[in-house]
């Protein structure tokens, strides 16, 4: 049989025909051309350089002397399996060691190793946005990465070295995310190679910092959202659901075990040792999203330690009606994407809820305060960016005059936050009394041992430094900043010995090593 043909063609076809029923053209996003796409991500990256740069010049602080003490002090295998604040750190200790080794007590090497994480960080978080929002456009993804990567608020994990291990972290959460936008776009199956790999590396980052304990819970549930029915396998499926299980369960095994925990702290860092946590948990929880949308939507001068309490409330609602109003007119595949990051958001936080309401509870600690503490929020940041942009992606793509609004909308914004940063940059500190504070340690140490008659040994009175006033099993004071920081026992051919009480007596002992034998019972 002969197919029929039209007299005129299909000029003629196409005029017979109602322009009613004609389908309407679909117009494809145009691709930005490759020379803007490879120096796209350059624009957070070196906003997010000058904001941080200072850092090069940043000092030790706080926890921070715990930790070297440690590393000068103590053998790596006993570091590895070392609780600290309810942190499980197998791996932030392998590379805190690593970094001692290569850098000693060279505050430079620690800084640029976080500076150039976090710009990693920022890269990758830019890569991701690129992924996860529809259509993927440039203007947002660099809307995001400089969103985050310049936020004030982040100051609390990149100015404290002992918080390091939650930017390594989130290298490892946005590289999974990222390896899982790959396997959405690409139209496979989930293998279970990859399923494994996310698990394993989720599982590694938990033991860097306890925030990604949450991330490594909600994981299964997040891909179970985000892919197809047909493209989550069984066998990937239980890997991933497996792993989250030993994840979680392996940490509780670790408090169980750890010397370093007692039954009270184990009950006050986990509502699983103790579920009557749970409300406080949820109540320092709406805290900590409230106040984290605030610090990043509203903050770019770095004043968010400055914001008064309604502010958290301002910010979760924001937050609220910029999501519904995404779901609303996304498609089912759209609203997937936008509860699988909230749940990633939620169980970020959920982490640090679950791990610090108690300590405020019982310190009589408002959560209004307690969610201000900036140290909680470099992951959960992180995460919230991406869930924000997608948003933004979910309402651009109704049409082009929303699309242009958007675009628009980021491009002031990222144009006034570069102005803003030229004009009044936000403070940083960079722990310059902790600084002064050791050298006049030092000083002093100094004018004893001088005062001493040479081949005599130089006793001096022990004091404590920082925080080992209240913590002294920690660190015994001026003792163990000798240890840290001299790489001998002498000061100009005089031994020096330490005058130390019976308790920091006995724990020196018990450590062995240098510090056993540079103190003496007083």
């Amino acid at each position: 049989m002969q197919r029929a043909r039209v007299p005129g063609g299909r000029s003629a076809l196409k005029a017979a025909v109602p322009s009613c029923y004609r389908p309407a053209p679909v117009k494809l996003p145009r691709s930005a051309p490759p020379w803007a796409q490879g120096l796209a991500p350059l624009v957070p990256l070196l906003a997010t350089f000058a904001v941080w740069a200072p850092l090069r010049n940043g000092y030790f602080s706080g926890d921070d002397f715990f930790h070297l003490y440690d590393l000068a002090t103590r053998p790596l295998s006993d570091l590895l399996g070392q609780v600290w604040g309810g942190h499980l750190l197998v791996l932030y200790n392998a590379v805190l060691w690593t970094m001692f080794q290569a850098f000693g007590t060279d505050p430079r090497g620690y800084a640029w190793t976080v500076l150039l994480t976090h710009l990693l960080n920022t890269a990758l978080l830019f890569h991701v946005i690129r992924q996860v929002i529809r259509p993927p456009g440039l203007t947002l993804a660099c809307f995001g990465a400089m969103l985050w990567g310049a936020c004030p608020a982040l100051v609390g994990a990149l100015g404290w070295y002992s918080v390091y291990g939650q930017v390594l972290l989130t290298t490892l959460v946005l590289c999974v995310l990222w390896s899982l936008g790959r396997v959405v776009r690409s139209g496979r199956a989930l293998s279970t190679r990859v399923a494994l790999l996310w698990t394993a590396v989720l599982a590694a980052g938990s033991t860097s910092f306890g925030t990604g304990l949450g991330v490594a819970a909600a994981f299964p549930v997040i891909v179970a959202l985000v892919l197809p029915a047909g493209r989550l396998t069984r066998r990937s499926a239980l890997v991933l659901v497996l792993g989250a299980v030993l994840t979680v369960v392996g940490y509780q095994l670790a408090l169980v075990h750890s010397p370093d925990m007692t039954a009270e702290a184990r009950a006050g860092v986990s509502p699983l040792s103790n579920p009557g946590l749970l409300p406080a948990a949820v109540g320092l929880w709406a805290h900590l999203v409230g106040f984290g949308a605030s610090a990043l939507l509203f903050d770019v001068v770095g004043a968010n330690q400055r914001f008064p309490g309604w502010t958290q409330l301002v910010g979760g609602g924001v937050l609220t009606l910029l999501l519904l109003a995404a779901g609303v007119g996304a498609d089912a595949a759209g609203r997937r994407r936008l509860l699988a990051l909230v749940l990633l958001v939620a169980g970020a936080y959920g982490a640090v809820a679950a791990g610090r309401a108690a300590v405020y509870a019982a310190g009589r600690v408002a959560f209004t305060i307690a969610a201000m503490v900036p140290r909680y929020h470099y992951l959960p940041l992180a995460l919230l960016t991406v869930a924000v942009c997608t948003a933004l992606g979910e309402i651009a793509a109704r049409g082009p005059l929303a699309s242009r609004a958007v675009s628009v909308a980021a491009g002031l914004w990222m144009l006034g936050r570069i102005a803003v940063l030229v004009l009044r940059p936000f403070p940083i500190d960079l722990a310059d009394r902790q600084r002064a504070a050791l050298e006049d340690v030092f000083r002093s140490i100094r004018a004893q041992v001088e005062r001493t008659p040479p081949g005599e040994v130089a006793l001096i009175e022990n004091k404590p430094f920082g925080a080992s006033l209240y913590f002294p099993a920690l660190m015994p004071g001026w003792a163990g900043l000798f240890v840290i920081f001299s790489p001998e026992d002498t000061i100009d051919g005089r031994p020096v010995r330490f005058l130390v009480s019976e308790d920091d007596w006995e724990r020196a002992r018990a450590r062995g090593g240098r510090i056993a034998g540079l103190v003496v019972r007083r």
